[in-house]
């Protein structure tokens, strides 16, 4: 019980803090933000995207498609998020959960940077944080791209279970930290995604690092 509570304490303490931004991320630059789905954005990367103050532009793979299900409204959703927050916003319709060619994302990357240059690219590391396939495409995308191109590639640290929903202290060289306050930002992102709150997904939003916390 005392490990319980001490857990709990320490969790709670994180989301107190003020917003906090190290001093490694440049400010006044252009950011690409590249996910695979509508809602990764809110889910996973909430925390940096509060934080920026620069030009955000998202490259999403997917509009949460399936080879059997086509739909607009995770493409609808997004799009009124980004409008709202003033995000830049390109979508692309790979199915989701099917093995993407690592070599078409990077076509997109290359395209995408040449006609609307970045400073820096985002995205999942390679574990993908929730370990899907097709985060992980994004991070052998991105690998392959910062390769051939000299642009500065910042990758979302996998947490294991522990650190995802009770205790986070293992800093990067990047961390971006939200406050107390902050936390009802990240809610109403995610409201935006109404298709996807289901319940379980509102424990998620509660208990789960990433809406308090991104290091990279």
């Amino acid at each position: 019980m005392i490990i319980f509570l001490s857990v709990f304490f320490v969790f709670f303490t994180l989301r107190n803090y003020k917003r906090f931004l190290f001093s490694h991320v440049p400010a006044n630059k252009n950011y690409c933000l590249l996910i695979a789905h509508p809602d990764d954005e809110s889910m996973f990367f909430a925390p940096t995207l509060l934080n920026l103050k620069s030009k955000i532009h998202i490259l999403c793979l997917s509009k949460g498609d399936t080879l059997f299900k086509w739909d607009y409204t995770r493409e609808n959703e997004l799009k009124s998020l980004c409008l709202d927050y003033n995000w830049d916003l390109t979508m692309y319709n790979l199915f989701d959960n099917e093995d993407w060619d690592i070599q078409v994302i990077t076509n997109v990357l290359t395209y995408n940077c040449l006609i609307n240059p970045f400073y820096i690219l985002i995205t999942f590391d390679q574990c993908g944080v929730s370990g899907h396939k097709n985060h992980k495409s994004c991070y052998e995308a991105a690998k392959k791209f910062s390769q051939e191109f000299p642009i500065e590639t910042m990758y979302l640290k996998s947490q294991n279970i522990f650190q995802k929903y009770f205790c986070n202290y293992l800093l990067g060289e990047r961390e971006f930290i939200l406050g107390f306050k902050d936390y009802f930002s990240v809610m109403k992102m995610m409201t935006y995604h109404r298709s996807q709150l289901l319940w379980f997904r509102y424990l998620y939003l509660i208990f789960s690092s990433y809406t308090s916390y991104n290091s990279y």
